[in-house]
């Protein structure tokens, strides 16, 4: 009778305090026989990917958290951009642009409260 190895991995278990995995080891790697989930070739891909992923989801979260700043300084820099146009534009010299240019100031202020 031929025995055929067995997965080396062991598994932890909560209620024994855990076993080996009872697969047949058809995988031979680092002088061990693995079965093909616990293979340590099979690990690595599989946290490359998950490491993939999760670094796409931090990147798009670093963008996203980028783009919050930059409206934040934005809306920080709003008051004061509109205090300079409200004086600034006393200097308009045709009357219909100068009433133009209050009525969207009028505006701005109306929104940003």
């Amino acid at each position: 009778m031929i025995v055929e190895p067995q997965c080396s991995q062991h598994i932890f278990d909560e209620t024994y305090g855990g076993h080996q995995c009872f697969r047949r080891g058809t995988v031979v790697e680092e002088d061990q026989s693995w079965c093909r989930q616990h293979s340590p070739s099979a690990c690595r891909r599989r946290r490359a990917k998950t490491d993939a992923r999760i670094d796409a989801i931090l990147r798009e979260n670093d963008r996203r958290v980028a783009v919050l700043t930059e409206v934040q300084h934005r809306a920080d820099a709003f008051p004061a951009l509109l205090e300079a146009l409200e004086e600034a534009v006393v200097c308009i010299d045709n009357l219909a642009d100068r009433q133009r240019a209050r009525t969207a100031i009028a505006k701005a202020k109306e929104r940003s409260t």
